[in-house]
């Protein structure tokens, strides 16, 4: 493995925002009967949810599983009476509900996949998060990109650049979502590679993608593509968990 797919795989992580820590209870606190229902439903089979090696045959290179350290989560913020985000910061603590995820690395390029699968804390934080990625889903917010750029910066290595940053349009994931993206160049070897970041709702589920790949033509439609079998892939498993909760 090189030294750009090592740092990414310890560095990353999974990150799942949140607002403030007063919100983590009970995972079910706020929620209604059928909804705590789907809960304990889904708890089990998160794992299940999470991208395998198979979801990854069209991507170019070789990904096998890797290691990855604790999941960790990021804290949105803004300024004054301002409603929309401007700070993200890092919180190192681990995810305290359930989760599940995968991740696969291609040790030649260093492209690497992430995805995760969590319940949230309560009913609170998954309203709020709605709250936050539908405003995010605007791709109007340049302080929160540059927020994203500066929070995400510690995977890098000390010869890599980030030399663009996006907001990304992907209107069929989740019920609510928002993507972005930057592009990090090797200023050794000149290598280019591309980072998608997925963070979307569905239903009770908080889930998301991470996807790193050489620079291509083709990469974010690749990635995309990814994104949305995995949202798929959960919107079916809640669909015939909603019918169990429901049948008499």
């Amino acid at each position: 493995m090189n030294w750009r797919a090592l740092i990414a795989v310890v560095a990353i992580g999974v990150t799942i925002a949140w607002a403030i820590r007063s919100l983590q209870g009970s995972s079910e606190a706020g929620f209604t009967g059928e909804e705590k229902a789907m809960l304990e439903r889904l708890e089990p089979v998160l794992d299940t949810l999470v991208l395998q090696p198979e979801d990854l045959l069209h991507l170019p290179g070789h990904f096998e599983p890797c290691d990855v350290s604790e999941p960790y989560q990021l804290h949105y913020g803004s300024s004054g009476d301002s409603p929309d985000v401007e700070h993200i910061e890092v919180d190192r603590e681990s995810y305290e509900a359930p989760i599940g995820y995968s991740s696969f690395c291609d040790a030649d390029s260093g492209a690497f996949v992430y995805s995760y699968v969590a319940l949230p804390y309560d009913k609170d934080h998954l309203s709020w998060l709605r709250d936050a990625y539908d405003q995010l889903a605007r791709a109007d917010n340049n302080d929160a990109l540059h927020a994203h750029v500066d929070a995400e910066s510690d995977d890098l290595n000390s010869n890599e650049e980030v030399v663009d940053s996006r907001w990304v349009t992907a209107p069929t994931l989740g019920d609510s979502r928002y993507v972005w993206a930057r592009t990090v160049e090797n200023l050794d070897t000149s290598q280019v590679l591309e980072w998608y970041d997925f963070s979307l709702l569905r239903g009770v589920a908080i889930a998301g993608v991470f996807v790193d790949l050489p620079s291509h033509a083709t990469a974010e439609q690749e990635a995309l593509a990814l994104a949305q079998a995995f949202d798929d892939r959960i919107a079916a498993k809640l669909e015939s968990l909603a019918a169990e909760v429901q049948a008499p």
